[in-house]
């Protein structure tokens, strides 16, 4: 038990996932054996009866057999589930190895030759689209980067074993009965494909709609599969560049193979070796290193190892082709080149390119891996082939020194393509959460038809259509003068109105003279105050004198606060009317006219507010609150503040008025809070009300808080971050709650899993720990927003508030790429979505395990011992003890029945009263 856990730690395989590996592994392993069989015998046969420069034109025949059993697997993803996909391609390729074999007795003829090679390519194609398919529904991001170098490292023992069955076998049976054992490794594959589907994982599947994506069917298909995912399009063109440079070293390993193996036995064997080596230690680096690897360096650099190494190998084989004295270096150099390729490619290439489409959606994944494999890989075929045809044609054998030449543009091509995914794979996880959120669209219009279009159906639409397209423009970047002018001169009212708005928005200046005209026309009260309104932003100098006496109190208000404002010859006449309506006992004048006084802030009628402060009709009191709020009076805002700490019900009026007095009520907030040590509730409110704040006094007085009260963090730190970034010398502060919050993490999974040890169907305390766990999750949220990435926080927030296995998984990698390691580790640890004896195995490794009891951990949670513990679950706790004996002295319970929560303070009492 101890050597397998072993093994699967030093796999990174975890416990609940360790029959799904082990049983694609074994599957696969067999297909794999098969296949690596039925290339050893194609290969051997092929070079042994025809020249080297017919090769490439096996690879311009394998790019239009791939395409077309491409668009077949295509046409048929759509009929199957993704298990019954796999069972399709298995019996597939046992049909196809069938029918080689019988017959085989035309291996002397070019065709078959050529057919058989080509043939070989489908195979292993479509093999790979059904188990990597598989796969990538299977296992998300966080697991692929994992499981994936792990599951695909079946095919390398497999073609190890098949390539010692050939090397044994060839002597006694011949060549082309070992297509008889690959039919057999087949069978076996057949065989193991039912407790395959009996997984609970496998199972799962079903219950999903299976949505492959069209990758291959048409042009335009393809076209769009290429340029609608940028992911997608780079991964496309560093596997295009990869293959390509596989097969140009190929080729020319091959020249020299058939150039110093005569008998098929000979070639076969060789074969043999080589290719086992090449499998050895592609299987060494891809289970030991390359899911280490990734996580360490990152995708980039670990895409550009396999081109940098062969940069410098082709270097070096163009000096000794050119230079040396024997062809005998420059192919053996070559050799190495071809092994350094296929290891490389296969061991890290290949899974950092499949992990890499882990964020994107199942079906873009789909899509994604077809489009590597059915296309890009033909492509790759179809490109080299009439390459290395031209080349062979003019030099009939392979010449190293030209073949190196095009190696190198290949590889610098490469190279420059790969430096560009890490770009691409942080906006696809950044994406993947925010399109499980968010349904629109982000459009851009900048084309004279669409602008056309869009001001034709404006101009001509109903109501609903023309405000749609003034939303729609809206977010544009580009000039809208035209659109606003459109909605000023439509006939409803109600377009009018948002174009007067937009207006208003854009500060529209050169909009002015429309909005004069339609001052002289408008007559709906509504729309002519909006008018005002929005005419005195763009010129405040304008007069409005003649309106104050208009009928209708929405039209007058703007020109008497214009009029008051501008101090001009006009003012007496408005001053004369705002005392009117503060006179007249009428209660829509009285709020009219408390409404300019607030914007206005004369002096003169701070009295009248005051006395609306007192007024019967709260309707006139929350005006009288506001206009308070806007004048900023001490007195006044002291009254405010003192009414809203006094009310236990929130008083929407009161907090708008107190963040309008800004600076004045900031002053009181700080004497109170300074003064009770944020503790209570109404600390709490207060806390809250000081994140709507605009001055940056407000987020001082946070931090200030913060440091002198570090207990209160959970209240202060989400209203932190819903501000401007921290300032520079509270980064330690912020870090070092930070890494309090994770200690505190790791402590309760420690307790979390003794308890549910303890008892296996949970516990009322385990569940409050679990939400203690959610809690402290929420908090290093708002805390990597403030010190890192906010916007990518709040992705990955989102992400975990969905709760489905991608979006946790992609939020989870978003997380590791934009926190430092210090922080990230242990978050992802605590809070990846597995269960709980897999995050206890990986946080021994780099925390000791506590010696836990469950007296331990009640007095951990009533003492706060590591970590500050909620109200509730302190209640659980207490509600636990209630008539069992108690694990330390009662007289620790007494200042619990004090407690401003009542909860807590009830289960205190009843534990006293019971003990």
């Amino acid at each position: 038990m101890g050597l397998r856990k072993s093994a699967l730690s030093f796999l990174l395989v975890r416990e609940s996932e360790s029959k799904l590996v082990w049983r694609l592994f074994t599957f696969e392993f067999f297909q794999g054996a098969a296949i690596a069989i039925v290339f050893t015998t194609a290969i051997t046969l092929f070079l042994q009866q025809l020249p080297i420069y017919d090769l490439p034109r096996v690879f311009v025949l394998s790019a239009f057999l791939l395409w077309l059993a491409a668009f077949i697997y295509n046409k048929l993803e759509h009929r199957f589930s993704g298990i019954q996909m796999v069972l399709v391609v298995l019996l597939f390729n046992m049909a196809s190895v069938l029918t080689f074999l019988l017959f085989i007795r035309l291996e002397t003829q070019a065709w078959f030759l050529f057919l058989f090679l080509a043939s070989f390519n489908i195979l292993y194609l479509l093999n790979n689209l059904e188990f990597w398919g598989l796969a990538a529904i299977l296992f998300d991001v966080r697991q692929s980067k994992r499981l994936f170098s792990v599951v695909s490292a079946s095919d390398l023992p497999a073609k190890l074993f098949g390539y010692l069955l050939t090397l044994l076998l060839v002597p006694k049976i011949g060549s082309e009965n070992l297509l008889w054992i690959a039919l057999g490794c087949m069978l076996i594959s057949l065989i193991l494909y039912r407790p395959l589907t009996q997984l609970p994982e496998i199972k799962n599947l079903n219950h999903h709609a299976h949505t492959p994506g069209h990758a291959t069917h048409s042009v335009k298909a393809i076209q769009a599969a290429i340029t609608g995912n940028k992911l997608i399009r780079i991964l496309a063109i560093v596997s295009f560049f990869s293959l390509c440079c596989l097969l140009v070293v190929n080729v020319i390993l091959y020249g020299y193979i058939k150039h110093e193996f005569k008998s098929d036995k000979q070639m076969q064997g060789f074969f043999a070796i080589f290719l086992g080596t090449v499998r050895f230690i592609t299987l060494f680096i891809k289970v030991g290193v390359t899911n280490r690897l990734v996580d360490r360096i990152g995708l980039k650099r670990s895409l550009l190892i396999t081109p940098i190494a062969l940069i410098v190998l082709c270097l070096a084989a163009i000096y000794l082709s050119v230079y040396g004295h024997s062809y005998k270096p420059a192919f053996y150099l070559f050799g190495i080149m071809a092994l350094a390729t296929d290891v490389l490619c296969a061991a890290v290439q290949l899974p950092v390119i499949l992990a890499a489409m882990q964020p994107l959606p199942t079906h873009q994944r789909l899509k994604g891996h077809t489009l590597l494999k059915g296309f890009m890989d033909p492509f790759a075929y179809l490109a080299m082939g009439i390459v290395l045809w031209i080349v062979t044609a003019v030099e009939q054998e392979p010449v190293p020194a030209v073949f190196g030449i095009i190696l190198l543009v290949l590889i610098i091509c490469w190279i420059l393509t790969a430096t560009r995914v890490d770009k691409y794979y942080s906006t696809a996880l950044t994406a993947a959460i925010r399109d499980n959120s968010l349904n629109g669209r982000f459009i851009s219009i900048t084309d004279k038809e669409s602008t056309e279009l869009l001001l034709d159906k404006l101009t001509t639409g109903q109501d609903v259509q023309s405000i749609s397209v003034l939303n729609l423009v809206s977010t544009q970047d580009t000039d809208i003068t035209d659109f606003i002018e459109a909605g000023l001169r439509h006939s409803s009212p109600a377009v009018r109105l948002q174009a007067i708005r937009l207006a208003k928005e854009k500060h529209a200046t050169g909009l002015l003279p429309d909005l004069l005209a339609l001052r002289e026309t408008e007559t709906n009260p509504g729309l002519l105050a909006e008018l005002l309104d929005t005419i005195v932003v763009i010129d405040p100098a304008q007069d409005f004198s003649s309106l104050i006496h208009h009928p209708d109190l929405q039209v007058a208000q703007p020109a008497v606060c214009t009029t008051l404002l501008q101090n001009s010859a006009a003012g007496a006449q408005a001053e004369r009317k705002l005392e009117e309506w503060f006179q007249s006992g009428d209660q829509q004048q009285l709020s009219t006219a408390l409404e300019v006084a607030g914007k206005t802030k004369i002096s003169k009628y701070l009295p009248h507010i005051g006395k609306a402060l007192q007024h019967p009709d709260p309707a006139i009191q929350s005006v009288a609150i506001a206009a308070a709020g806007q004048y900023g009076d001490r007195g006044q805002v002291g009254t405010l503040f003192n009414r809203f700490i006094e009310e236990e019900r929130a008083n929407p009026a009161l907090a708008a008025a107190l963040v309008d007095a800004d600076q004045t009520s900031i002053e009181y907030i700080q004497d109170y809070l300074l003064g009770t040590k944020c503790e209570g509730a109404t600390a709490r409110k207060l806390i809250s009300l000081l994140g709507k704040f605009p001055q940056e006094k407000a987020t001082l007085l946070l931090e200030e808080c913060l440091e002198k009260f570090p207990a209160k963090a959970k209240m202060i730190i989400p209203v932190l971050s819903q501000r401007v970034n921290s300032q520079p010398g509270k980064e330690d502060l912020y870090k070092s709650i930070l890494k309090e919050d994770l200690q505190g993490a790791a402590h309760l999974l420690y307790s979390l899993h003794f308890l549910k040890k303890k008892n296996s169907d949970g516990s009322l305390l385990a569940d409050a720990l679990e939400l203690e766990l959610t809690d402290i999750r929420n908090n290093c949220f708002y805390l990597f927003s403030l010190l890192f990435d906010a916007e990518k926080m709040k992705r990955a927030k989102t992400g975990f508030d969905l709760n489905t296995k991608d979006s946790v998984a992609n939020a989870l990698e978003l997380i590791q790429v934009a926190v430092p390691k210090e922080f990230a580790t242990l978050f992802l640890l605590i809070f990846e979505k597995t269960n709980i004896d897999d995050k206890i195995g990986g946080l021994q490794k780099i925390m000791k395990e506590p010696m836990l009891t469950e007296s331990s951990i009640i007095k951990n949670i009533m003492f706060d011992v590591d970590y500050n513990y909620n109200h509730w679950t302190k209640s659980c706790v207490l509600y636990s003890l209630k008539g069992q004996p108690l694990p330390f002295n009662k007289e620790f319970i007494r200042p619990y029945a004090q407690a401003e929560n009542r909860v807590l303070k009830q289960m205190a009492q009843i534990v006293l009263s019971a003990n």
